[in-house]
């Protein structure tokens, strides 16, 4: 298992999320190690560790990393626009 990817899968890399403005949706953040879905996955929004398994989402470009077992997730990034 050491030799599989840790990988963000929600959300999906390149997304763009539309949120109304001055909303406080949350969106769940997942993780898979190879095909395997990881919830006990830990992350990080744009260099911030994120408390729980969703965040409330913030307008503009972020970046996301997973952490599982000590491994660190490549980055993706998102994007949220309001409308």
């Amino acid at each position: 298992a050491a030799d599989l990817p840790i990988r963000v899968t929600h959300p999906e890399d390149g997304a763009i999320l539309v949120a109304p403005p001055g909303s406080r949706a949350r969106i769940p953040l997942r993780a898979a190690l190879g095909s395997a879905p990881r919830p006990e996955a830990r992350f990080e929004i744009d260099g911030r560790r994120v408390e729980g398994e969703a965040w409330e989402l913030a307008a503009g470009p972020h970046r996301i990393v997973a952490i599982v077992d000590g491994r660190r997730s490549e980055e993706s990034s998102f994007e949220v626009r309001t409308r």
